[in-house]
């Protein structure tokens, strides 16, 4: 269920609805996007503030879109462990690891 107060800050244009983190989305929050239709829904960026929420406001998220490997962008990936998870091939290795993660920043191996 969601923490009260989060959907209010919510921006909905029919389909899609801007899931506003927290602090306004700021870092470390972010926000999310959610398309949902009839058939189902994709998330973009799914941010650390979906953990507090538990999700979205709809009964199933079939894919995720993470649009760039950023802490910010796929803290609650997650919660949607049914869902389709994409992304851009040159961001792969940062979402599957975190010594991967680091590679993709250029960080030593030994930080």
């Amino acid at each position: 269920m969601a923490t009260p107060g989060f959907l209010d800050t919510d921006r909905r244009l029919g389909r899609a609805t801007a899931l506003i983190g927290e602090e306004g989305g700021r870092y470390p929050f972010g926000n999310s996007l959610l398309v949902a239709g009839p058939d189902g829904a994709v998330l973009v960026d799914p941010s650390l503030s979906l953990v507090p929420r538990g999700g979205v406001p709809v009964d199933r998220v079939d894919h995720v879109l993470v649009s760039h490997a950023h802490e910010d962008h796929m803290a609650g990936v997650h919660l949607f462990p049914a869902a389709a998870v994409h992304a851009h091939h040159d961001d792969l290795l940062g979402l599957h690891s975190l010594a991967g993660f680091m590679q993709v920043y250029g960080m030593p191996r030994d930080v």
